[in-house]
């Protein structure tokens, strides 16, 4: 994820030649390893920030100019922003996901992955904690699980249910079925 900011590598590079530390050269690496953590953490908290609360923030924003889209009052500046926020919030997803992915890797890196104990136990336990415990929705946290299961069945089902009730109906037409000779003509022509 921070390798993707413009700089970063010049900037490690900078921090790192810049501290000054004496000693054996362990205690030096090991010096330099902790100032630079703290550089490393001052510096992701003022570049990124906290994502959640930036995920949730433009969720809101987008949740906003869909609500005036369905009304028909958006204006061309509004347009401008809505798109804005929908390439930041995918821009922050995705560093959501890369991070996710990069700690999952630093903990098989640190335990390891040779069928032993530990992998078993961890294969077994996401089998088993495979289950939504908390649902953050129009800001409020779900954490019951009927209330869980309710709301996703509420948001299916708004989703897929149709706006629209009205369809052309056929009742009492007699249509002639088509041969494979005319299925094949009505093939070309598409």
């Amino acid at each position: 994820m921070w390798l993707k900011v413009d700089g970063f590598s010049e900037k490690v590079r900078s921090w790192w030649n810049s501290y000054q530390l004496t000693g054996t050269p362990s205690y030096i690496l090991a010096g330099k390893l902790k100032v630079l953590k703290n550089d490393l953490r001052k510096w992701n908290l003022e570049i990124f920030g906290n994502i959640n609360d930036q995920r949730f923030t433009l969720s809101q924003e987008l949740q906003h100019f869909d609500v005036k889209e369905v009304g028909g009052t958006l204006s061309e500046d509004e347009k401008v922003r809505k798109m804005v926020v929908v390439a930041e919030l995918e821009k922050i997803t995705l560093m959501e996901e890369i991070s996710w992915r990069q700690k999952s890797r630093a903990l098989w890196l640190k335990t390891g992955d040779r069928c032993t104990k530990f992998f078993h136990g961890v294969a077994n336990s996401h089998r088993r904690n495979n289950a939504i415990e908390v649902l953050h929705s129009e800001g409020k946290a779900l954490t019951d699980s009927i209330e869980i299961k309710n709301h996703i069945v509420h948001s299916y089902d708004k989703l897929l249910t149709e706006q629209y009730q009205w369809r052309p109906k056929v009742n009492g037409l007699d249509f002639d079925s088509m041969d494979q000779a005319k299925c094949s003509l009505v093939g070309e022509v598409l």
